[in-house]
């Protein structure tokens, strides 16, 4: 079927272009117009603007006197359209109206749709006696969708449910029955949850189905027409799209808008936190001590930040009236589509968290929709039509708007909607707060035996680690080097655990190769102290200043260079190199919680750009392995809060540049030690050094993040111990993907080329995640891509299966 739309910004005069033009010419014609609106104040406000005096076409409105009169309103309904007066009419009428008409075949009626309708919805009643008779009355069918079973209702509802609409349970319950009867809409039951009616575990309580409205509930009109913004974000275009419709825009309507794209260089979009908003976030608890929940604290930040200045907002319902006490918030209703009552208003925020639930994800993605589309439909389209309720709507109105929402994606969908707005963060609740709880790591092991391997793996690294630990003191006692400022530490007074003095080696300039002095201090607090004295000495540059390594350096070890990964003994500490922008100085220890942290300016730093390093003291030595999985998990950490770009050319598309120094992960680093900033605005010195903080223990980060399997363990580098691996055409699958183009929607393609490309190499799939989790590193969003490895894999093993099974036949 055809279903015509016209897709338009808010505030652009679609609904006044579709209604007092196209409307108007079909009634006064002689042709019968249904429009459908999504609120009794919407249709109210429309027919208070619509001036039809002298034409001889009559308007209705068929609405329900109360929320519970829908009897009333279908059986009027019914009436009109099947018994029309003579000549042109206009009947206005609810969304909630449009779904109560019956299939009752052809309609001699035009239909204007405006804002897209709710055709989704999920219905989880509690499984009891009065659940099952329901579902005893009906039947399951098997669907187009894997995993999904349609449910059917033949007999009315009436006859089948002997109980009331007296509870919120018994109301689900009535509301499956109407949605399975109705002959325009689609029941879907997940495979396990048509399963629980006949279980007897007394654990599973709830029964999950969702209904769709399918197009059928339109293809009886004389023709459709849909108005919306965005229009091909909504579910009805994603949807009804898979269920025959073909939906063509109209160009004439578009012609004589007012506008076709949003001015938004008079807003500024402001947001909370990196992380998505969620119910749960809204409920997790400050970290200060207060007892406040991160809620309840941007509720009062809300308050602050617009004084006395008028605002709109949106909330959960759950959490009442959020700002009784302050006479300029007005709270919009929760439906506010085409409400043209509050321009007046220059700032809105909107607080409501309205997430798909993880089952509704689910089903969106065996009806075909990504979880992006999902939440576009579900969630951001709501925000954009609370938000423009606002003066954004007046195209003319020159005044600042000011948007406050909660989360950065929310805030990046409004500024791609809104060109030439501005976005900014607040720094109302810190990032420590906000980010996801470890407990929900993605899946790291293909099968079992993987994660064995990999469990033998971290055993064995902790063994080399003690080994390691043993050998580097063995190897500095017999180098008799210990030596702080010119004055000598015997020996036999620090014992056998001698590296536990060692903090770095000194190099005098940042090309010397070979290091000038070492660094030898009982306990990191004399480290730290040392340090900081440092750090109050005045420079006039910073080529003044000598460099630390946390490397124990051997010119010896190998030919070719002396200061090189390849000459590393063992390292102690971990140092970070901020070149400016991004995650502020006193946010980086909340991203380490329980672990000691030294902050300390460089000589470029300034107030408004700070440049700085970071020291994180370790409790014993460690090797290059270790190493890298330590600042491997620490960049994790970065793009988990939210700073996902790895270099300033990465930033865009809403995504934040850590400031990080990425060429300073190399082991073989060299760090210029503190002093006093050229500017003193610049100067920073933070010591987290609290009692619940400690130095990091390199054996426990091994236990808990060493990624690598066992089969890269036991191998050597190179083709000769596993001559089943093209180690050339590794290196140039991994090459073509460092150099594949960084542009949005492209990386999920060229991250599964790379895959596909180590597989043709000879690479086995437990191999492969480990470089996939590896080169993640270097895409353009490195979460992402480690979110994909596991479905990778997956498709990496059916593509096995399939060229065996070709190869067998």
């Amino acid at each position: 079927m055809k279903v015509r739309y016209l897709n338009a910004p808010a505030g652009s005069g679609k609904s006044y272009q579709a209604i007092s033009t196209h409307a108007v010419h079909l009634a006064l014609h002689g042709e019968r117009v249904v429009i459908a609106m999504p609120t009794k104040q919407v249709i109210s406000e429309t027919m208070g603007r619509l001036d039809l005096s002298g034409n001889n076409v009559r308007i209705f409105s068929v609405v329900s006197e109360t929320d519970h009169d829908t009897t009333s309103v279908a059986s009027r309904l019914v009436c009109k359209l099947r018994e029309p007066s003579s000549g042109g009419e206009i009947v206005f009428i609810t969304h909630a109206g449009l779904m109560l008409l019956p299939y009752a075949g052809q309609l001699d009626w035009h239909l204007i749709v405006d804002e897209a309708p709710t055709i989704h919805s999920s219905i989880d009643p509690l499984i009891d006696d009065e659940l099952r008779q329901l579902a005893n009355a009906g039947d399951f069918h098997p669907s187009p969708f894997e995993g999904l079973r349609t449910f059917k209702l033949s007999n009315h509802p009436e006859k089948v449910l002997t109980f009331p609409r007296d509870s919120e349970n018994r109301g689900k319950i009535h509301e499956l029955a109407w949605a399975a009867f109705s002959k325009h809409s689609l029941v879907l039951v997940p495979d396990a949850s048509a399963q629980t009616l006949s279980s007897s575990d007394l654990e599973i309580r709830r029964f999950q189905a969702f209904s769709l409205v399918t197009p059928r509930l339109v293809e009886r009109f004389e023709s459709v027409l849909m108005l919306s913004a965005n229009f091909q974000n909504t579910l009805p275009f994603q949807l009804w799209t898979k269920h025959g419709a073909r939906f063509v825009e109209d160009q004439n309507l578009a012609s004589g808008l007012r506008f076709r794209k949003h001015d938004g260089s008079r807003a500024t979009i402001s947001y909370v936190a990196e992380r998505d908003w969620s119910k749960q976030l809204q409920d997790r608890p400050l970290q200060d001590g207060s007892g406040c929940t991160i809620h309840a604290r941007i509720v009062e930040k809300i308050s602050q930040f617009f004084e006395s200045r008028p605002f709109l907002w949106v909330g959960n319902k759950r959490f009442g009236n959020l700002f009784s006490a302050n006479e300029n918030a007005e709270r919009l209703p929760s439906v506010s589509h085409g409400l043209n009552a509050y321009h007046h208003f220059n700032n809105v925020v909107f607080l409501s968290a309205l997430n798909p639930s993880p089952a509704e994800f689910s089903y969106f993605k065996q009806l075909g929709l990504t979880e992006k589309q999902a939440k576009a439909a579900r969630f951001h389209e709501a925000v954009y039509q609370g938000v423009m309720r606002c003066s954004l709507r007046t195209q003319d109105d020159s005044r600042p708007v000011q948007i406050i929402v909660m989360d950065r994606a929310t805030a990046i969908y409004l500024h791609e909607l809104l060109p030439g707005s501005t976005l900014q963060k607040l720094d109302w609740i810190p990032i420590g707060d906000t980010i996801k709880k470890s407990a929900g790591r993605p899946k790291k092991h293909v099968d079992p035996a993987a994660r064995k391997r990999a469990s033998r793996s971290r055993q064995r690294a902790i063994k080399a680690h003690d080994c390691l630990v043993s050998q580097a003191n063995a190897l500095v006692l017999s180098d008799h080097f210990a030596s702080n400022g010119g004055h000598e530490i015997p020996i036999e007074s620090i014992g056998q655990n001698v590296t536990k003095w060692f903090w770095g080696m000194q190099f005098q300039t940042i090309t010397a190769a070979i290091a000038n002095d070492s660094f030898w201090f009982e306990t990191p607090d004399g480290f730290v102290a040392d340090l900081q004295r440092m750090a109050g000495q005045r420079i006039t540059s910073k080529d003044e200043r000598s460099l630390i390594s946390p490397a124990y350096f051997n010119p010896d070890k190998v030919e070719e260079t002396d200061r090189g990964n390849a000459n590393i003994e063992f390292l102690r500490g971990i140092w970070l190199d901020n070149d400016g922008g991004g995650i502020p100085p006193d946010e980086v220890p909340k991203l380490f919680p329980g672990l000691q942290v030294v902050i300390f300016n460089s000589f470029n730093s300034t107030k408004a750009c700070p440049r700085y390093r970071v020291f994180i003291p370790t409790t014993a030595v460690f090797g290059l392995q270790t190493h890298d999985t330590i600042i491997n998990e620490i960049w994790s950490r970065f793009h988990e809060a939210g700073y996902e770009a790895d270099t300033s050319d990465q930033c865009g598309d809403g995504r934040r540049f850590h400031g990080f120094d990425r060429s300073k992960k190399s082991a073989s680093s060299v760090f210029y030690l503190p002093s006093q900033a050229a500017d003193p605005c610049g100067n920073i010195f933070l010591s987290c050094n609290a009692s619940d903080r400690k130095p990091l223990e390199p054996r426990d980060w091994i236990r808990r993040y060493h990624r690598e399997p066992e089969i890269l363990i036991e191998k050597a580098v190179g083709d000769e111990t596993d001559p089943s691996v093209n180690w050339a055409k590794v290196e140039a699958a991994k090459a073509a993907w460092r150099n594949s183009p960084k542009t949005p929607g492209s990386g999920n393609g060229h991250f599964f080329k790379l895959g596909l490309k180590l597989q043709a190499a000879g690479m086995s799939l437990t191999e492969i995640e480990v470089q996939l989790h590896q080169e993640a590193i270097f895409a353009r969003s490195p979460m992402k891509r480690r979110r994909r490895i596991p479905s990778i894999i997956s498709s990496l093993k059916i593509y096995t299966m399939d060229q065996k099974t070709r190869k067998a036949a």
